[in-house]
């Protein structure tokens, strides 16, 4: 009976199927996690736009505001400006543009007057003077000397009509920032309308062809005349008005032609001279 039974255990175990191992279960592929998205832009809030500014007018005087002036002829109601009349509640500081009246009083403004921003309350602008700009009427024929000579900071001056300015006085526009920018930006000269304002140069001066006018004293307080050796002067001048040596070297020359106002000037008043051309 044991062999027997060791005989069926062997025969048991011989015929017992080796188990098949499980087949390795291939893992699931990992799926790629989805992208993260980025968060969308905040969208900038549109700037506000800044509303179109409406340019300013050039600040006429004041209607409230009066003048002194002076009628040259009653029959043609001309008159020359000569005093601006500031109110006293006006601060002088606040007044930074002026735009010259055409008319006064039913009187068309043809000349300004040397005082025309000379006095103070109630008057004008002497001695606190901001003005900057300033628009001269196209009915201006001519200026007194020194007219701005109170307007230190005067960068620009606007002609509605250059072409009618026939006389320009000594010094109108002397110690004004517009005169000494108008001069370097033009060889030397500070002009208007073919007139000789202001020189800011020195050695051999030569006025430009077509000059009409030399206004006096053109060298005065420009630190050019000492070092001025001579001024030599077209026959279109017509006329030199006042000192035109004043402040320049005694030495200078001027050169010019025979029978012109530059020469007749010469000898008028004892200058060396010397004729060209």
């Amino acid at each position: 009976l044991c062999i027997l039974a060791m005989a069926v255990c062997l025969f048991a175990g011989c015929n017992k199927a080796t188990p098949t191992p499980d087949a390795t279960n291939t893992p699931e592929a990992t799926s790629t996690p989805e992208e993260t998205k980025k968060p969308e832009e905040t969208k900038k809030p549109e700037e506000t736009q800044k509303p179109v500014e409406t340019p300013t007018p050039p600040p006429s005087i004041p209607t409230e505001w009066d003048y002194e002036y002076e009628v040259v002829s009653e029959e043609n109601k001309t008159a020359i400006l000569r005093t601006i009349i500031v109110p006293e509640d006006v601060n002088n500081q606040d007044v930074k543009e002026l735009v010259f009246p055409s008319t006064i009083h039913g009187y068309t403004v043809i000349s300004i007057g040397w005082d025309v921003l000379s006095k103070i309350h109630v008057g004008g602008f002497k001695d606190d003077c901001w003005v900057s700009k300033v628009t001269i009427p196209a009915t201006v024929e001519s200026f007194e000397n020194d007219v701005f000579r109170t307007t230190g900071i005067l960068d620009t001056v606007i002609f509605e009509d250059e072409s009618k300015i026939t006389f320009i006085d000594d010094r109108c526009f002397r110690g004004t920032k517009w005169e000494e920018n108008t001069a370097y930006e033009n060889d030397g000269f500070c002009m208007v309308n073919n007139i000789v304002c202001a020189i800011y140069t020195d050695g051999d001066v030569v006025i430009p062809d077509g000059t009409t006018m030399i206004t006096g004293r053109p060298f005065q307080s420009t630190e050019y005349g000492p070092d001025v050796t001579s001024i030599t002067i077209p026959s279109s001048v017509k006329l030199i008005d006042g000192d035109l040596m004043a402040d320049v070297n005694t030495d200078a020359v001027i050169k010019c032609e025979a029978g012109s106002a530059a020469e007749a000037y010469a000898k008028e008043k004892g200058l060396k001279y010397e004729i060209i051309g």
